[in-house]
């Protein structure tokens, strides 16, 4: 990528913050949820996070070896989350039309997200998407 293209690449909104008082805050809440569910007996396979924005808590669960896919409507967010990675998968998609099988997660996450949609459609979805007997926890 020549220095012309790097310099017209748009941010990632949330990614101006990570060096803040309050988003070092928020990255030592998400690391001590992850840390909480990698530390579980029976470790989801197969997690869904959703509103995974540049990868903030998708990239460290894909690093701990963890099946995991991120899903945001965000285009810009995708493409600074794929600036950081190429590892991973990743799902332009809606959080309240979630594009998955049924039964397909062992566990859904949606950290600092559910403040842009219906959380009826959302919650319905996340059923529909979670297997049976799949993790649940919560922060």
């Amino acid at each position: 990528m020549t220095s012309a293209n790097t310099d017209s690449v748009q941010p990632f909104f949330w990614d101006n913050y990570h060096d803040t008082s309050m988003g070092r805050y928020l990255g030592q809440r998400e690391n001590a949820f992850i840390r909480r569910v990698l530390g579980v007996a029976a470790q989801p396979r197969r997690l869904l996070d959703v509103g995974c924005g540049s990868g903030q808590m998708t990239l460290p669960l894909h690093d701990a070896g963890l099946n995991v896919i991120g899903l945001d409507m965000d285009p810009v967010a995708l493409a600074a989350f794929r600036r950081r990675c190429d590892a991973g998968p990743l799902v332009r998609g809606d959080a309240q039309r979630l594009p998955f099988a049924d039964g397909r997660f062992d566990c859904v996450v949606g950290i600092e997200c559910l403040q842009y949609f219906d959380h009826r459609w959302f919650l319905q979805g996340c059923n529909r998407v979670l297997g049976d007997g799949g993790f649940k926890r919560s922060l």
